[in-house]
């Protein structure tokens, strides 16, 4: 069993089943603080997860897309995913039938919640 962590600085864009890049670019937005809807498709997050989509495209490549089964996933991440990164969390659940998905946060014992940013991670002494 291999673990692997990706980190990407580009994205590579599919589109598949969408018209135009606009379409794609919707399913990546989320509201923030203020419940403002702003576009996270260019967030670290989404580069990371298509970085990953990239990996396994390319094992299937080199060994055969029925040879490679991917298991499970686990995001280890300081903030509370947002609700566009939990949708995409969940659509690569459904896409690659995994059995398990595990999403990692700081969580606050005292607050019930997990960190939403570094004030939080302060009171936690994560961070100073």
């Amino acid at each position: 069993m291999y673990n692997f962590l990706w980190f990407s600085s580009s994205i590579n864009i599919k589109l598949h089943g969408f018209d135009k890049i606009e379409d794609l670019i919707d399913h990546f937005k989320a509201y923030n603080d203020e419940g403002k809807l702003i576009n996270r498709f260019f967030d670290s997050e989404v580069k990371v997860l298509d970085t990953f989509d990239d990996a396994v495209k390319r094992l299937e490549t080199k060994y055969g897309a029925e040879q490679v089964e991917v298991l499970g996933m686990e995001v280890k991440t300081l903030y509370e995913p947002c609700a566009s990164c939990k949708k995409q969390i969940i659509l690569r659940q459904q896409i690659y039938k995994m059995k398990e998905v595990k999403v990692k946060a700081a969580w606050s014992v005292k607050e019930g919640k997990f960190a939403q940013g570094n004030k939080d991670l302060i009171e936690m002494n994560l961070i100073k």
